[in-house]
């Protein structure tokens, strides 16, 4: 049995097998640098959830707020339609001339013959 492995040779498990087990002779530095980054890991990522919520709650009430601000005012949009139209029936109904051009629509459309299916 070898003492060493040939990294041409071996396996891709013999590989892993002698990288895991190398991982304990790193040394000093090494160890401190890799503690360090796991320690250094536990408060990154409880500011980054932190962040993360705020940032997603106050995305959400913008967003909720708009829909509601656009949402009253498409219905004042079609409150103000309604109206609109229900004043020109009132202001065309009171209108003297309105008698008068029905009577002659009828007229002209008695005359010139055509049928209402056409």
């Amino acid at each position: 049995m070898k003492d060493y492995l040939d990294y041409n040779e071996a396996t891709t498990w013999e590989r892993l097998k002698y990288s895991l087990k190398s991982w304990r002779y790193i040394g000093v530095g090494k160890s401190l640098l890799i503690w360090f980054l796991a320690i250094s890991f536990v408060p990154l990522a409880t500011v980054s959830f932190i962040n993360f919520l705020n940032a997603y709650q106050g995305l959400t009430i913008v967003a909720e707020k708009s829909l509601i601000a656009s949402s009253q005012l498409r219905v004042s949009y079609i409150y103000t339609f309604f109206d609109e139209a229900t004043d020109f029936l009132d202001v065309t109904e009171e209108s003297p001339y309105k008698n008068e051009l029905l009577k002659h629509l009828q007229e002209s459309y008695d005359s010139s013959g055509l049928d209402a299916a056409a």
